[in-house]
């Protein structure tokens, strides 16, 4: 198949997105007709005052969107479009013969930061006038799902912080994004954490701003006071049983012969046991689920944590 394009123009398709009114056109497909579609295309853009120009993109980014559409990979077509379109907005066209005057077009409009809708219609024995209708059609209905889109613009303290919108990484702060209204969840990451998120309210045909300030994660020192805690615990426990076994040395009938280590004794028991459970609630629920548990007799003792790790 041999790719052929014409003039290229950028434009917004509705009045909040009149900052750029010029639109990309490539068009592909079958030598015959591709002339004959490209003037079409043109001429709806022109009347609808849009600004046509040249070369939105050099030969090889429009092989690699050609070849990006061919297998129906949205991200890759944008991708191209994002990175290396000279302007805003592209209308992409395909015309492909099925038949004796019969055929296939397929057409794209995509803006810049995000997936433009498309449409594929068929035209059996397609006269001038025939493609012509069959073209506006399309368009028009392109051109009103793209103003049915609102812009996200959102940044961050500190910048360069990558941005997830309904969990599709879309660039780092400060980046925007065209949207369809309704609600939307940000979240900003850093070193791979989520370390800020908001639902946001998208209006199509509007710009929404917002700032995200990134929060930093306490999880590392909810954990480190936790074991310092359950440590000490265990250590007061330990050293409330070696009390207590001094409490009664010389037989279990003579308490005290060491003065005061058995109160000794139970008063550390008792804190370690609150250090214990203190240390339990302290550490981060995602991590596990766990309780103390200590069992002590006159000739031994057990302390440590039960539950699902």
């Amino acid at each position: 198949m041999r790719a052929a394009w014409a003039c290229l123009a950028t434009v917004l398709v509705s009045s909040s997105l009149a900052r750029a009114d010029e639109v990309g056109i490539i068009v592909t497909g079958d030598e015959a007709r591709h002339d004959e579609l490209a003037s079409h295309v043109k001429s709806w853009l022109r009347k609808r005052g849009h600004a046509v120009s040249s070369r939105p993109l050099d030969a090889a980014a429009i092989q690699n969107l050609t070849e990006c559409l061919a297998v129906d990979d949205q991200g890759c077509a944008r991708g191209v479009i994002d990175k290396q379109a000279a302007t805003d907005s592209v209308v992409f066209a395909s015309i492909q013969p099925t038949g004796k005057r019969s055929v296939s077009v397929q057409t794209h409009w995509f803006l810049r930061g995000r997936q433009g809708p498309s449409e594929r219609r068929a035209c059996e024995k397609c006269t001038e006038e025939a493609l012509a209708a069959t073209a506006d059609d399309m368009l028009l209905t392109l051109a009103k799902s793209a103003e049915q889109h609102g812009r996200l613009v959102i940044r961050s303290h500190p910048e360069d912080l990558l941005v997830l919108v309904d969990n599709e990484a879309i660039g780092q702060t400060p980046v925007e994004r065209d949207l369809p209204p309704g609600k939307h969840r940000v979240v900003i990451m850093q070193g791979g954490e989520n370390v800020g998120e908001r639902t946001v309210e998208v209006e199509a045909g509007e710009p929404t701003k917002i700032t995200l300030t990134a929060h930093r994660d306490d999880t590392l020192g909810r954990k480190v006071g936790s074991v310092a805690l359950i440590t000490g615990g265990f250590g007061l426990l330990v050293t409330a049983g070696i009390m207590i076994s001094y409490g009664t040395k010389d037989g279990p009938g003579e308490m005290y012969v060491y003065d005061n280590a058995t109160g000794i004794g139970l008063i550390s028991g008792g804190i370690g046991l609150l250090g214990i459970v203190g240390g339990a609630l302290l550490w981060p629920k995602s991590a596990q689920r766990a309780v103390p548990v200590a069992a002590m007799t006159s000739s031994s003792g057990f302390v440590g944590l039960a539950g699902r790790f």
